[in-house]
């Protein structure tokens, strides 16, 4: 789905910012909570004149999800922002919690011994722009990254135990 800058008139806009929980890349996009939510506010009280974009993205915490609202959801002139939280998100703040240092940096959070509390960035590696590029834009990215974190670099059964999953661990179809 692709989004102007410049919102029609007398349209209402609203922006989703979240994790994976609101990305969805594990869903049929019919079933997507934002798509789900403009359909009824498009069927019911808005007539047909809401937008609800989704700039959610897997692994994100609070502070890149507030990062992404300032340098992307401003630009979109949205009439109401929905924060989606997780009960992962205030971790995800933190490199030590995240997949994503295996393969790109990311900012966070970091606690001096005074107790003080600032953002970190990373040194940039090789591959950090196209890897940014491509998360953003890209769902298919998106799911053959995390799958690679998953299967190949962290453990899936280690840390993500599949009991929970009955047979194949998404909820898709598949041959």
């Amino acid at each position: 789905v692709s989004w102007s800058f410049d919102k029609p008139d007398g349209v209402f806009r609203i922006g989703i910012f979240g994790d994976s929980l609101m990305e969805g890349l594990h869903v049929y996009p019919d079933q997507l909570a934002s798509r789900r939510l403009e359909k009824n506010l498009n069927d019911g009280t808005c007539g047909g004149r809401c937008e609800v974009l989704n700039f959610s993205v897997g692994g994100y915490g609070t502070l890149e999800e507030s990062m992404r609202y300032m340098k992307l959801g401003r630009k979109f002139d949205l009439d109401l922002v929905l924060y989606v939280m997780s009960d992962n998100d205030i971790e995800n703040n933190f490199s030590s919690s995240s997949y994503d240092n295996v393969l790109y940096g990311k900012p966070a959070l970091q606690r001096s011994d005074s107790g003080e509390i600032s953002i970190t960035y990373p040194e940039k590696p090789l591959f950090n722009d196209f890897m940014f590029f491509m998360l953003d834009h890209s769902a298919a990215f998106r799911f053959a990254y995390k799958t690679v974190n998953l299967l190949f670099l962290k453990g899936w059964k280690k840390e993500y135990p599949i009991q929970h999953f009955e047979g194949f661990p998404l909820d898709i179809p598949y041959m």
